[in-house]
């Protein structure tokens, strides 16, 4: 499993950067609003979440908005979020 306290740490982070509550972070990775207390309580972060969190947040600095696009996670699976984002457009064909 995922180093719980250094996703905390990151989540804080993101939140004084953005000016934020770390909650809204999670909330915004798609994550729940509940994300970040569950993980002060304790809880475990699976490596396929860890990786999801670690890229939205990624993301959000690289765009410098807490608003990530439409669809960004829709095509990710477990173990691919680590490689970095995946085509998040419609598959051709698709309606």
């Amino acid at each position: 499993m995922a180093n719980t306290h250094e996703i905390i740490t990151k989540l804080e982070e993101a939140a004084v950067e953005f000016g934020v509550k770390p909650s809204t972070i999670g909330e915004k990775i798609g994550q729940g609003g509940q994300f970040y207390a569950r993980l002060l309580n304790g809880k475990r972060c699976w490596p396929e979440t860890y990786a999801k969190v670690d890229l939205g947040l990624r993301l959000m600095r690289e765009n410098g908005d807490i608003n990530l696009p439409n669809g960004w996670s829709r095509d990710l699976s477990h173990g691919n979020a680590a490689n970095g984002l995946q085509d998040a457009s419609p598959k051709e064909g698709a309606k």
